[in-house]
């Protein structure tokens, strides 16, 4: 989908890899992060992978390397399209009262969606559902609707 998408816009890409990390979408039924043996396995194959792809892509040689997931056209084709139109606003999100103000939500959302109103985070219309305002939270106090409550919660940190 994605070469098809560059071919498009008129462009010509050489490289396309897949890295395979963690699961951290946690805002729909059904999603959840991996257990934590799985996230060190997933991290220690990206850690040995990731050279080998700068090296194909500095010395202009493509290798093969594309994880194919599981019903690719099913989330790519049908649900991502739907997700892109009507989940990229900040409604569904909400802090518990074991929000203590902190602002790391605020700091840490890179399109700048929430800001600090009371003392606590407010969420605009630029959302891209990174999840980083509930992954970061060190107080467990944010959550996306009903979807997101009881389930883990997963940023990167370096082994």
């Amino acid at each position: 989908m994605i070469s098809n998408i560059i071919k498009g816009k008129g462009w010509e890409c050489r490289h396309i890899y897949s890295v395979q990390m963690p699961n951290n979408y946690i805002a729909m039924a059904g999603f959840n992060i991996d257990d934590v043996s799985l996230q060190k396995t997933k991290k220690s194959n990206a850690k040995e992978l990731l050279p080998r792809l700068a090296e194909a892509i500095k010395n202009d040689s493509p290798i093969d390397c594309y994880i194919k997931g599981g019903m690719t056209f099913l989330k790519s084709g049908l649900v991502y399209p739907l997700f892109r139109s009507f989940c990229k606003y900040g409604k569904s999100f909400r802090y518990t009262e074991d929000c203590v103000g902190c602002g790391l939500c605020s700091l840490r959302c890179p399109t700048g969606n929430i800001t600090m109103k009371d003392g606590h985070p407010k969420w605009d219309d630029r959302c891209t559902q990174c999840l980083a305002c509930i992954h970061y939270c060190p107080h467990t106090a944010i959550e996306y609707g009903k979807a997101s409550v009881g389930k883990g919660r997963y940023h990167f940190e370096e082994d």
